[in-house]
């Protein structure tokens, strides 16, 4: 109930700053409980943005007194390898290569491909050929058996000119 309150809160706060909320958690940690804040935006997360969220929502959550214990609050992208839990994530990153460990009979498969498209129960994902005379095939892998994806961030390397 508390972190549905959080959550509406910065997501009311990003909205203003220009900024999308993409996670909330809230876990403990070597240093205490920690609250992670983690925003996006089109034209990618600067510095600034996180200070300027960090600042707002943490003014809000002193005044409201949320959180009744002490704990730190971290503002952040959440990066160029994107963990994927709700669905409106894999919705924003269809085209984009990713990885998914899913449950497959008694065992945890894990499969890397081009995720084609997004429904309610499940995602298509594209995998690569393996031999340059067979076609690529599309896999779909249903939600409740996903157990972790994340997007893949593919380095481009400039060619020698």
């Amino acid at each position: 109930m508390v972190l549905e309150r959080i959550e509406e809160l910065a997501r009311s706060i990003a909205k203003g700053f220009g900024l999308a909320l993409y996670e909330i958690e809230f876990k403990n940690s070597g240093m205490g409980k920690v609250l992670r804040v983690f925003i996006t935006s089109p034209d990618g997360v600067q510095v600034e943005d996180c200070s300027n969220m960090s600042r707002a929502l943490g003014d809000e959550l002193d005044v409201l007194d949320l959180i009744p214990t002490k704990y730190y609050l971290e503002v952040s992208s959440p990066g160029l390898e994107r963990s994927l839990k709700r669905v409106e994530h894999y919705e924003q990153a269809i085209g984009q290569k990713v990885k998914v460990t899913y449950r497959e009979e008694e065992k945890n498969a894990t499969l890397q491909g081009v995720l084609e498209r997004v429904h309610s129960d499940r995602i298509e994902l594209s995998l690569a050929k393996k031999k340059k005379e067979e076609e690529s095939r599309v896999v779909e892998i249903p939600y409740e058996k996903i157990k972790k994806a994340r997007t893949v961030y593919e380095y481009q390397r400039r060619k020698k000119e």
